[in-house]
C-alpha cells in the first residue's frame, strides 16, 4: 500500500491527478490511498498528527504557502516521503533543490509521464521497505532495515550498528572480515565504506568536517580516519546529486 497526499488549491487539477493516481493503481494492481488536500495547512496540520506519507504530489504556486515551503517543513520535520512538484514552470526548480524532490512534472499533467514517475517511485518505496541485513548478535539473530541504519563501527572483531532510534546493535564476533561482512550493505549506493572499520548511511549525513562527520538521529560525531574526508564528502555529494532524492 503507498500512501499518497495530494496538495493543490485549484479543486480541478486535484481532482484530475486523483484520477490519474487511481487509473494507475487500477492498471498495475499496485494498492494506493490517497489523502486530497486543497489547503497546505491542512496537509502540514494532517502530517503533524499523523504519520508520514509515502508520497507527495504538491502544487508549487498556492496562495497560503508554496509547494517549496511545504516541501521545506516536511524535511525540518524529518519526513521522508518523496516529493512530486506539479508546476506551470521550470523555474522554480533550484528554489526546490533543498527539499530533495524525487521530480517535477508540468502541468497539464500527462497520464504517460505521471505513469513513468510513479513506476520509478514505486519501486524506490518498495526497496526502502524490503531491504534488510541479518545479522547474529547475543540475543539471537535479528532483521535490520537498511533505512534504520545510520552508520556500523567495527570494534574488537564485532560489528556496531548505530540505528536512527539511538539503538547500538552489537553482532557478534565474526569469521569473515569486516568488509565481507559488510557486502550486502555497500551493495546499495546509500552506503559507503570509510576507512577500515566504518560503514556510513549518507542519507543520514548532516555535515562532514575535516576530521569529523556529524549525523541527524544520533548525536554523537564520528572522528574519521585520517585522510578520510575527501573520499567521504566526495561519495556524500555525489549521492545527494545523483541519488539522494530517491530514498
Amino acid at each position: 500500500m503507498i500512501n499518497i497526499a495530494i496538495c493543490d488549491d485549484e479543486l480541478l487539477w486535484l481532482e484530475s491527478t486523483e484520477q490519474l493516481l487511481r487509473e494507475y493503481s487500477e492498471s498495475t494492481g499496485i494498492p494506493m490511498k490517497i489523502h486530497t488536500f486543497l489547503s497546505a495547512y491542512d496537509l502540514i496540520e494532517y502530517v503533524d498528527d499523523n504519520e508520514d506519507f509515502d508520497l507527495y504530489i504538491l502544487d508549487v504556486v498556492m496562495p497560503e504557502k508554496t509547494g517549496i515551503q511545504v516541501g521545506t517543513w516536511l524535511r525540518e520535520a524529518d519526513k521522508r516521503g518523496l516529493i512530486i512538484y506539479l508546476t506551470t514552470s521550470k523555474d522554480f526548480a533550484l528554489d526546490a533543490y533543498a527539499v530533495q524532490p524525487f521530480h517535477y512534472l508540468l502541468k497539464p499533467v500527462e497520464r504517460e509521464s505521471l505513469f513513468a514517475v510513479l513506476d520509478k517511485a514505486a519501486a524506490i518505496l518498495t526497496e526502502r521497505v524490503n531491504k534488510a541485513i541479518c545479522v547474529k548478535s547475543k540475543g539471537g539473530s535479528l532483521r535490520i532495515m537498511f533505512d534504520d541504519i545510520v552508520y556500523v563501527e567495527y570494534v574488537d572483531r564485532c560489528s556496531n550498528f548505530h540505528l536512527k532510534s539511538g539503538e547500538i546493535v552489537t553482532a557478534t564476533q565474526q569469521r569473515v572480515s569486516f568488509a565481507d561482512s559488510m557486502q550486502p550493505l555497500l551493495s546499495d549506493e546509500r552506503f559507503f565504506r570509510c576507512g577500515a572499520s566504518f560503514v556510513l548511511n549518507l542519507y543520514y549525513i548532516s555535515a562532514v568536517d575535516k576530521d569529523a562527520v556529524h549525523f541527524r538521529h544520533v548525536p554523537n560525531t564520528l572522528y574519521l580516519p585520517k585522510n578520510a574526508s575527501s573520499a567521504l564528502t566526495s561519495a556524500w555529494f555525489d549521492y545527494w546529486m545523483e541519488r539522494g532524492n530517491n530514498v
